[in-house]
């Protein structure tokens, strides 16, 4: 598999799916209007990393602002590592914000009490 990348606009968040690291990241605020559009490509290039997965996979979420149809998205993201974790690989989720961005720090913790993965919150 090649390096994913999808650069950041206004509405959408940068992506990036590096197999040779085994990081997943997304950066920026998204507000697709088509999420399924904007979001199934990713989905399809995980499932395609995990074919092959790193020993290690790390999940950087560095979002400033995200919708509801992307948050549902991002948690669908999460099922298929969390998967991979309950398969016994190695999982790690960073949740990355402001330290004054209470907006998104609470729904990083909504985000952690979905998933069955121990989430990382790091204040920048």
């Amino acid at each position: 598999m090649e390096k994913f990348y999808l650069k950041p606009t206004d509405d959408l968040p940068g992506v990036s799916i590096d197999p040779k690291t085994g990081s997943i990241e997304f950066w920026g605020q998204s507000l697709p209007e088509d999420t399924i559009h904007f979001f199934q490509p990713i989905i399809n290039a995980i499932e395609e990393y995990f074919k092959n997965p790193r020993p290690k996979t790390i999940l950087n979420l560095k979002l400033i602002y995200l919708n509801t149809s992307s948050s549902k998205k991002i948690l669908e993201i999460a099922s298929i590592l969390e998967q991979k974790y309950i398969e016994g690989l190695d999982v790690e989720i960073n949740w990355i914000c402001s330290s004054d961005d209470e907006d998104m720090m609470d729904e990083g913790k909504e985000f952690a009490r979905l998933t069955s993965i121990p989430v990382n919150f790091v204040t920048e």
